[in-house]
């Protein structure tokens, strides 16, 4: 399910880091991310904690520069997962250490994308833990990208994104198509190849077997 781009329901993210307490996911942690979504353990060890205070789930993110750390988001379990929070929280809580950095979160290789290697921008990070576990670089924009206004915030996204990942495909939820489309019209411009790839169901609900079908790579 798509969300706005603009994050936390339009309230803007403050510098604060998360300084919480993290626990390593259980073997019942890992065997929901291996069978609902098909997530390899190892992947699922280095990408997911669990926040001690709150038992929800801690995916920190970071920038192209070789996973420096930008923050974490403090996320309520997913349907299914064997975690149970009691306490009333937003379904995504955003730490961010560094105020003037992208609120973008890149899963590929640590050393630069080779000349004409696609990155796949996804919403979810879960959906881009899901690709770089198959060797394909993932960018989770954390939301739907609003393509039809311009702001300091979305244009740092953009040059960030054409920087780094000048060849992208833009794989949005599948019931964000039509907002694929708009970002792709509205900053395709920017891109050296940039293209839509149209989905059915969300990444990381696509079968493995079927990703780059999907995605045409």
């Amino acid at each position: 399910m798509s969300i706005e781009w603009t994050p936390q329901a339009h309230k803007v993210v403050e510098a604060r880091p998360y300084t919480g307490e993290t626990l390593r996911l259980d073997a019942t942690d890992l065997a929901f991310f291996r069978y609902k979504y098909q997530i390899c353990a190892r992947a699922s060890e280095r990408c997911i904690s669990v926040d001690a205070a709150s038992n929800r789930y801690v995916l920190p993110f970071g920038g192209p520069d070789g996973y420096k750390l930008r923050g974490h988001i403090l996320r309520m379990p997913w349907d299914g997962s064997p975690r149970r929070v009691t306490g009333d929280y937003m379904k995504a809580d955003t730490f961010k250490i560094n105020p003037h950095d992208p609120l973008l979160a890149w899963y590929t290789p640590d050393v630069p994308l080779r000349s004409g290697q696609e990155a796949v921008l996804v919403e979810d990070q879960l959906s881009a833990i899901k690709l770089l576990d198959r060797g394909i670089p993932a960018i989770a924009c954390l939301g739907k990208p609003v393509s039809t206004k311009y702001s300091s915030d979305g244009n740092s996204r953009v040059h960030e994104l054409a920087r780094h990942s000048p060849w992208l495909v833009v794989a949005l939820d599948a019931d964000a198509t039509a907002d694929a489309f708009a970002f792709v019209r509205q900053w395709g411009p920017a891109f050296k190849s940039i293209r839509v790839a149209i989905l059915q169901q969300d990444i990381k609900d696509t079968p493995i077997e079927d990703i780059r079908g999907v995605l045409g790579i």
